[in-house]
């Protein structure tokens, strides 16, 4: 399978880098979208996220250009899927779009790869792939109560972007995202190595920011289901819970394309 292949029929949609950011976020939200490609002049200058756009989430009158990251990685339309899949996980991002002598023919998402995974997955395993076998477990977690900088450390210093969120039970009552914190606050990173960021968040707890109403799976239910929640909800990592819904792993839209590319090459 090729880039094209994932990209037939695809509804496109780009933004001039000189639109302000309020015109891109209003595109995003009513498209459903999570990159936008920016062009000029018919050709491809840059790419931009919804982080991107939470980032700036103070200064929406700001043009897409002071946002947007210049120079993406592309695909080619005749590039293998196997390959996108590896350049999307060596470098850590969640789309690439397709591009032929500079011209912008569609984008290729880590959606886009699981869902063309999914069926073929599940006929070659006969739906036996649960999400205990994908997830990570005894992920790291957090208390709602815990002070918000501290966990933005752990993300942080883990390298990663979800933290369940546990009663004292291990009950899994939240999540914590870095795109619920840059909701907030802005820019992890910039929290963790600026002491004036720092300062603004110091009486901000866990619970100011988390998503309180976070989704979960049990850790016998199929990946296909993990997959459609991932789909459906858009939502980058869920939470894997055993018995009396206590925490026992987490499973990111990312250990699943891992997973699913190592199991079928």
């Amino acid at each position: 399978m090729k880039a094209s292949d994932l990209i037939r029929g695809q509804r496109l949609q780009s933004v001039s880098p000189e639109e302000t950011l309020s015109l891109a976020a209003q595109q995003m939200a009513w498209g459903g979208f999570r990159h936008l490609p920016v062009e000029l002049d018919g050709r491809l200058v840059g790419i931009l996220s919804e982080r991107d756009v939470l980032a700036r989430r103070a200064g929406l009158s700001t043009k897409v250009a002071m946002a947007m990251t210049s120079h993406p990685k592309v695909a080619s339309p005749e590039d293998d899927v196997t390959e996108i899949e590896s350049r999307l996980l060596s470098s850590k991002i969640d789309c690439l779009p397709v591009v032929d002598r500079g011209k912008l023919l569609g984008i290729v998402t880590t959606s886009d790869l699981l869902s063309a995974h999914v069926r073929r997955a599940e006929g070659e395993t006969n739906g036996q792939q649960l999400a205990r076998d994908f997830m990570t477990p005894e992920p790291a977690h957090v208390h709602e109560g815990a002070w918000l900088l501290e966990a933005v450390g752990q993300m942080v210093d883990r390298g990663i972007r979800h933290l369940p969120v546990v009663d004292k039970e291990l009950r899994v009552i939240g999540m914590l995202s870095d795109q619920d914190v840059r909701a907030l606050v802005g820019n992890p990173l910039a929290i963790v190595n600026d002491d004036r960021v720092k300062q603004q968040i110091l009486d901000l707890q866990v619970v100011d920011a988390m998503n309180r109403s976070p989704a979960t799976v049990p850790q016998d239910a199929p990946v296909g289901q993990v997959i459609d929640l991932f789909l459906r909800e858009r939502m980058g990592a869920v939470a894997v819970v055993g018995a009396g819904d206590r925490l026992v792993g987490v499973i990111s839209y990312l250990d699943v394309l891992r997973e699913l590319r190592r199991r079928l090459s």
